[in-house]
Parts: structure tokens; sequence; C-alpha cells
């Protein structure tokens, strides 16, 4: 994640996996921008997704996805000039008067039994740990942010978070390489993390 600026855009790559998911779970990679506390927060993401529930499959999907109902435009890219569509403008309230507080990058789990024993098997990206060397983990490369400038660039200041280390980890990778990279990863229920 980072933070500190005001963000008008976020870019990575992300390799897509199809991870294990059970029934009630879902497992996301994606690029995101958020804005506001408790009562006004606004979210974009766009990425990957295996969600059974909704889809009525195990199927990795492309998926773009924002909290707010009341938003410039916020353009989704695939690749390089291959637009999407958008969020219009008045989706928003904070992302719309100035930018977003966050780019973030990275995977997420959601289950009704995490923090809980058992554990759910739900991997997150390939389904194992962060892996810089062998990249067989999931993966957000070449990661950019739009600040107040036409220019993507390099995320000054930047940070790793996860709240189920013994099921998931994520880690950071910026010094002696080319572009920043993050690899994130886990089988959820291990002897780790029973």
């Amino acid at each position: 994640m980072a933070a500190g600026y005001i963000y008008s855009g976020v870019k990575g790559d992300i390799k897509v996996w199809n991870p294990n998911v059970e029934d009630d779970d879902y497992s996301v990679s994606h690029v995101g921008l958020t804005s506001g506390g408790r009562h006004d927060f606004e979210n974009i993401r766009s990425g990957w997704m295996v969600n059974p529930k909704f889809y009525g499959d195990r199927v990795t999907r492309l998926f773009v996805y924002w909290t707010d109902a009341v938003t410039g435009n916020w353009w989704v890219e695939y690749g390089q000039g291959a637009y999407l569509g958008y969020w219009p403008r008045e989706l928003f309230g904070l992302l719309a008067a100035g930018g977003a507080e966050t780019a973030e990058w990275g995977g997420e789990v959601y289950s009704p039994k995490l923090g809980q024993r058992p554990h759910t098997t739900t991997a997150m990206g390939s389904g194992r740990p962060p892996d810089p060397v062998w990249g067989s983990s999931g993966s957000v490369k070449r990661i950019r942010v739009l600040e107040n400038s036409a220019e993507l660039r390099f995320p000054e200041y930047v940070s790793t978070y996860t709240d189920e280390f013994n099921c998931y980890d994520v880690e950071y990778w910026s010094d002696y390489m080319p572009d920043p990279e993050f690899y994130y990863g886990g089988p959820g229920r291990s002897y780790k993390c029973p």
C-alpha cells in the first residue's frame, strides 16, 4: 500500500492464478484506490477473482468494483491502451473531489471462517507463500502511481499489511531492482494455520 500523496491513478501487472476457494469464500488479486474513513469510505478495485458463491463456479474472472453509488471519470485499462470502461465521476464524492488517499496492490481472501478454527482452506494467489525467487506465488509487478502529473511513477512510500500472517503473507521488494514488486499468497489452512 502507498500513502502520503493524493493519487489519481494506480497500475500493476497482476500474475493470474486459479486458487482453491471454498464455497462461501472468495480470493482476489487487485490494484485499487481508496479514500475516506469508516463512514465515508470509497474504493475502486480491478483485478481477478475466484468467487463460487457469486459466479456459481471456481473460474478465475476479471472484475471491477467500487463502493459508493453517489463521481473525473476513473478508467480501467488492460495492458497498454486497451480501455475496458470507466467509473463515471458521479458515482463518487471524495474520489471525485480530489483523488485517492491510498494506492493498493495485492491479494485478499474473504471467508466466514477467518480468525476461527478450523481455518478456511481458501488460498491467496497461487496458494503458495511469497516467492520472489521463482515467482510461484501471487505477484504484482511494475507498480506505478499517478499523482499530480500526467506521468506514472514508482510510489515513494510503500508498506505491507497482513492480518493473518500465519495463513497468508506479503513481501515488498524494491532495493536493487529495476521495478518494485509485491509477492503474496498462502494456502489458508496448514500446519502453521490450523
